[in-house]
């Protein structure tokens, strides 16, 4: 408090040092002596000249009005406009003054001079003082802030404190709270075709989890965008859906801003061990291997609880290692091919949407992805105990 009474002190003193010469500047420029009758103001911005009387000036003290002397004159750019000597007030008010050379600058008048000079260094010192009182910091009492989860707590003057605040009240959402361990999270993976993608995320949650065949989690699917479509056959009916390209044109995924990508349910303590799984999956230029496939559809993204302000999102940071820029993603971006991009979702915000049945352990395209039977037949087996839904899109299975 103190302090605080200190400062403001310090400022009214300035302040009033400040105003203090203002006025002595404004008295100056008022300052005129007998030999001034007219002023002659010359405008810069219209160079057009405007001949004034000065109201304080009784003319009838002239006897002969013709010996009235030349004005002074308040000049700009070096030139000002005069009047002929000897004309009359009335003369001079109806006469259009010509421009004509300075030869010298006008003489100071003692007052005048000590007025500015008094007005000048009040002003100056005025501006110093208010200056200081402004930038002056007292040392401040540090803080510090309560440990949060994976943060050490550490001291930070109130300044840091303030500033990291203020970014924190302009994020879109707050940092996610802390995941247990064991915690099941839903997550995806998304780098172009999800038919590889899908039987690598299998082989993965079996040599990492040590799941079994009706244990397994790790569906193709859609994710990415701000869209949902509705089936035209079925009226009524949500509008919920999104579906592979069709010929009855139902809720194209494409169309509706998604990207092809494989949802599963991992423990949060194992998200890094899929991450470093999915990036095994790019070349070393930071590209997805098959690049016959173009277009937002074919994306690399990946989904988590709360995006890029998850628990789990410094665990990608360490497995991308610098090979690609992790982004938030927006929704209905563009593709990543040639940009070392990989789009950064939070799965609340984009939720993952199963695909269809016949995509489901499929076969990739690319030399080597054709995969034993045993794989391929997974999907029945899910579909028949339920584990694996009908997506309500055009598939080779529907509504009972």
């Amino acid at each position: 408090m103190e302090r605080t009474n200190q400062k403001i002190g310090e400022g009214l003193k300035a302040g009033l040092l400040l105003t203090t010469g203002v006025v002595l500047l404004v008295c100056a420029s008022t300052i005129s002596t007998p030999q001034q009758i007219e002023t002659v103001l010359f405008s810069t911005s219209s160079l057009k000249p405007t001949l004034h009387v000065a109201p304080s000036l009784d003319l009838g003290s002239f006897s002969d009005v013709t010996s009235i002397p030349t004005t002074r004159i308040v000049h700009a750019a070096g030139v000002a406009p005069v009047v002929a000597d000897g004309a009359s007030p009335q003369q001079r008010l109806s006469q259009p003054p010509k421009l004509a050379q300075l030869p010298t600058p006008i003489p100071l008048t003692a007052p005048w001079a000590l007025a500015t000079l008094l007005g000048g260094l009040a002003t100056l010192i005025g501006i110093l003082s208010l200056r200081t009182a402004l930038l002056h910091r007292s040392p401040q009492p540090r803080v510090a802030l309560a440990a949060t989860s994976g943060h050490r707590t550490s001291p930070i003057d109130r300044r840091t404190a303030l500033l990291s605040g203020v970014g924190m009240a302009l994020s879109l959402r707050q940092p996610a709270p802390a995941l247990a361990a064991d915690e099941l999270v839903d997550v995806y993976f998304g780098v172009g075709c999800f038919w590889h993608v899908q039987h690598e995320f299998v082989e993965a949650e079996r040599r990492i989890l040590g799941r079994k065949d009706d244990e397994l989690t790790a569906y193709a699917g859609y994710a990415g965008g701000t869209k949902l479509g509705r089936s035209p056959t079925r009226p009524g009916s949500a509008e919920n859906l999104v579906c592979y390209h069709n010929f009855q044109q139902i809720a194209d995924y494409g169309r509706l801003g998604h990207g092809e990508a494989v949802g599963m349910k991992i423990p949060a303590s194992k998200v890094e061990d899929f991450a470093a799984e999915y990036f095994k999956l790019f070349d070393r230029g930071g590209d997805r291997p098959d690049k016959g496939d173009r277009g937002g559809e074919y994306r690399s993204m990946i989904g988590l609880p709360g995006g890029v302000s998850s628990p789990l999102f410094p665990a990608i940071e360490r497995q991308a290692n610098g090979l690609v820029e992790l982004k938030a993603g927006m929704g209905d971006d563009g593709d990543t091919l040639g940009r070392k991009l990989v789009w950064v979702y939070d799965t609340a915000d984009f939720p993952f949407h199963i695909g269809e049945v016949y995509h489901q352990y499929h076969d990739g395209f690319m030399p080597g992805e054709n995969y034993p039977d045993s794989y391929n037949n997974l999907k029945k087996g899910a579909f028949k105990d339920g584990r694996l839904p009908w997506s309500g899109c055009p598939d080779i299975v529907g509504e009972a």
